[in-house]
């Protein structure tokens, strides 16, 4: 009777703080689309493979812009289970209007269509604000199987948001060893009461930083701490590192090694069509312009699949496959002709390093690497059939990327591009008639990382070609276009 009694008093306690927007301190309501009145994250590591991750999240969001930062869903696939969700609406004055159970969250794939297989999904509250400002309190509780991923705590999630209180616990009763690094807390009122292998963080009465024209990327400064494991499970293989090398050696043993095999009909094939190529170099272009021509991307996204590369004899026979699978295809072509190469782990999009200075699962994306001796290595596009030979562009261009060789992980940056690469030059010739009009010859070079933005031109249709520059020059009225070469 007196746990029953216990836990109803914990019910209403947790429902008596209904959040009313006239308790924000001013200072947080300064320049905030939202302000985060409380978020504690914890998990609870049970073993490497079994970690219980739970969420109390309140945001009370100021206007339409805003309402990005509720984030009450959850993502999860065979590995990612969901025991609970649930969220209760306030309105300005913190008098409940809506509560949602876990049925009633909406479930869809989180991946586009062009991933061919994919057990991820994501149950997200869909809610429909009736006027603001309101607030979301949200609680939920996670199953995980895999103990590679385990997520920075980041108090402070971009600009325009606030946070009166944001707390973070790592509990860790089996006494795994955890490395953690603490960054960007110098202007906060950060504190710690980390114990032995358990971590303990909160921050309170953070004001939000007001996004202007040209302001830096928020990572370069957010407040976060960064966790990991050196005891790890990833899809029921397990793992230990504590610095690249070792995690480098890692997924090169147990994601990577062995799935390089090609068919004797398949090695013949580019053996005669690289017999007359005289250096490196030839033969890898020969082999890049032979996987373009010959496979395509899918992606697949599928337990360890997710992780590990499809074998190169298996996207030879389906002629299609994701970055991981058709990277490591790449250079099992090239390795065929006595090539090394190497599986290199990047963030592409947004320019953003894997981290130099702690070692933990990073990246979305795999490129190939060719070293050379005398002359800059060469890097390889595996997933896109109109990229050139060796161009990055600035999806992946001038960062720290993890090259995955036999003998470990090592870090190396890719290729930066020169002011004096990044060129483009217009010459244009214009003859102007009496009526207002006019004709005009225009040629433009592009280079470097402009070319990036205009090279895929050269495949389209005339029509698309004619479309985008309408488009591009839009505020000439009737212009039209008598021909368009490359």
């Amino acid at each position: 009777m007196r746990l029953l009694f216990l836990f109803f008093l914990a019910g209403v306690t947790i429902h008596a703080q209904n959040y009313p927007v006239k308790d924000i301190d001013p200072v947080l309501l300064k320049n905030a689309d939202a302000v985060i009145r409380n978020y504690s994250r914890s998990i609870e590591i049970k073993d490497l493979d079994h970690l219980i991750v739970t969420r109390k999240r309140v945001v009370t969001v100021l206007n339409k812009d805003g309402d990005s930062y509720v984030r009450a869903m959850e993502f999860y696939d065979e590995s990612i289970h969901i025991k609970d969700q649930e969220a209760i609406i306030y309105d300005k004055n913190g008098e409940e209007i809506d509560k949602i159970k876990s049925r009633d969250f909406k479930d869809q794939s989180s991946f586009p269509s062009f991933i061919l297989f994919s057990d991820n999904r994501v149950s997200y509250l869909d809610y429909t604000p009736r006027s603001y400002p309101y607030t979301v309190e949200y609680i939920s509780e996670v199953e995980e199987n895999n103990s590679v991923f385990i997520g920075d705590w980041v108090p402070v999630e971009g600009y325009d948001v606030s946070v009166e209180s944001s707390s973070f616990k790592l509990l860790n009763p089996e006494n795994i060893p955890v490395r953690f690094t603490e960054r960007n807390f110098e202007n906060t009122t950060m504190v710690q009461n980390n114990s032995g292998s358990n971590l303990d963080y909160r921050v309170t009465g953070l004001p939000a930083f007001e996004y202007e024209v040209l302001s830096p990327d928020f990572d370069e400064f957010a407040p976060r701490v960064l966790v990991a494991l050196n005891e790890f499970e990833l899809e029921e293989v397990k793992g230990r590192a504590t610095n690249w090398e070792e995690f480098g050696k890692w997924m090169y043993e147990n994601l990577v090694s062995d799935h390089d095999e090609l068919s004797v009909a398949t090695v013949s094939k580019i053996k005669s069509l690289t017999a007359n190529a005289q250096t490196i170099e030839e033969k890898a272009r020969i082999i890049y312009k032979y996987v373009q021509e010959n496979t395509r991307y899918i992606a697949v996204s599928y337990g360890i699949g997710g992780w590990e590369p499809s074998t190169a004899r298996e996207v030879d026979r389906l002629k299609y496959g994701d970055c991981k699978g058709l990277t490591n295809y790449t250079k099992a072509l090239l390795k065929s002709q006595g090539i090394d190469s190497y599986y290199t782990v990047v963030f592409g999009g947004k320019k953003r390093n894997i981290d130099p200075d702690f070692t933990k699962m990073q990246g979305n994306h795999v490129i190939l690497n060719i070293p050379q001796k005398d002359t800059a290595d060469i890097w390889l596009e595996c997933t896109s059939q109109e990229s050139p030979f060796n161009y990055l562009g600035d999806f992946t261009d001038d960062r720290y990327v993890l090259r995955v060789k036999p003998e470990g992980g090592e870090l190396v940056k890719t290729k930066r591009y020169s002011e004096e690469e990044n060129l483009e030059t217009i010459n244009c010739s214009i003859k102007l008639d009496e009526n207002g009009g006019f004709v005009a010859n225009f040629e433009r070079n592009s280079y470097g990382i402009p070319y990036g933005d205009i090279y895929r031109l050269q495949k389209e249709t005339e029509k698309d070609r004619k479309k985008y520059y309408r488009d591009e020059w839009g505020d000439i009225q009737n212009i039209n276009f008598n021909s368009i070469e490359f």
